[in-house]
């Protein structure tokens, strides 16, 4: 199964990325609507033991249980994360917004149309050996805030039907699965001197570019070797972007 992957970087003048701030957006919404959802049920069920249950003693006298119970939580008060429980109504509906597509091949996404290729697995269980990664050789370039924001959505996520337990998989602000030997896989990398985008086409009046001409297509990275494959006979530590 081809996969077109994208690296992600911090910009040197730390712009937002405007197009990518319009899916980080819609991720947040959802992020807000579990949250507060989870908030919501934790507040019921502080409710429910504050109202009491009535217990009788061995002297017959009716007394409550738990209406001062300290574990009560009250609209507006905190969670254990010191957060506000008061989410504004807007973030418990999913809202009817105009025009909600989004482009994944926009060029402050995909800012190559070469890459990087091998056939690898899936980054997740039960991480079958049968996807074709398609590795950008451009990363993607968001602002520190844009990076921090990803953090706190994909880190402390929580699903309300799911006992409003985390979803992420994540260890330590790091990714669950360690970095994988690259077990002998060759990997290539496409270049201007495989094909041309279609953008260019017209204006360069041929398929592919001539030797020597590549600085013009590729102007970011250094190592331009046509058709460079890593030759797993020699070459057998994980493999590492030039």
């Amino acid at each position: 199964a081809p996969t077109v992957s994208v690296m992600i970087d911090i910009h040197p003048e730390d712009p937002t990325n405007q197009h990518f701030q319009r899916a980080i957006d819609e991720w947040q919404e959802v992020y807000d609507r579990d949250e507060a959802a989870c908030e919501a049920r934790a507040r019921g069920r502080g409710r429910e033991r504050g109202r009491g249950r009535k217990r009788r003693r061995d002297d017959g006298e009716d007394v409550s249980d738990g209406e001062n119970e300290a574990t009560v939580e009250k609209d507006g008060g905190t969670n254990a994360a010191g957060r506000s429980l008061q989410t504004p109504v807007k973030n418990l509906q999913p809202q009817n917004k105009p025009g909600r597509s989004w482009d994944p091949y926009h060029p402050e996404i995909l800012r190559s149309v070469w890459f990087y290729g091998y056939h690898g697995s899936l980054t997740e269980p039960p991480c079958s050996e049968f996807v074709h990664w398609r590795v950008a050789d451009t990363p993607m370039l968001i602002s520190a805030a844009q990076l921090n924001q990803l953090k706190t959505i994909l880190f402390h996520h929580v699903d309300p039907s799911e006992n409003c337990r985390r979803t992420s998989v994540q260890h330590g602000g790091s990714v669950a699965r360690p970095v994988q030997h690259r077990a002998y896989r060759p990997v290539h990398r496409c270049t201007c001197r495989d094909y041309i985008g279609d953008d260019d086409r017209d204006w360069y009046g041929r398929n592919r570019c001539w030797e020597g001409e590549q600085r013009v297509f590729h102007p970011h990275w250094p190592d331009l070797s046509e058709h460079a494959v890593f030759d797993p006979s020699v070459y057998e530590a994980p493999f590492e972007r030039p």
